[in-house]
């Protein structure tokens, strides 16, 4: 837990320090900017997009299935309209 909160306040620290371009008025704001907005905001946003991933993996597992069935008929017509399919050989 030390460790991590290390990182953690390091991190927000230097992004702070960076946004507020070393203006001492200016840290309150970058703190609560970089807390809220960054930090938080990613974590919120991470776990809604989870969800979606989550929620929709076999239909696109189902969807890309049927892409790459409709690409290897679209070869196979296209080598049978050259007259290299395999009903020929």
């Amino acid at each position: 837990m030390l460790l991590a909160a290390t990182f953690f306040l390091t991190d927000l620290g230097t992004d702070a320090w960076f946004k507020s371009g070393g203006q001492w008025s200016l840290m309150p704001l970058a703190i609560v900017e970089s807390l809220f907005i960054f930090t938080l905001g990613s974590e919120v946003l991470f776990t809604i997009a989870t969800g979606f991933v989550t929620e929709a993996f076999g239909d696109f597992v189902m969807v890309f299935s049927m892409l790459i069935r409709s690409i290897m008929d679209a070869f196979r017509n296209a080598l049978e309209t050259l007259g290299l399919g395999e009903s020929d050989r």
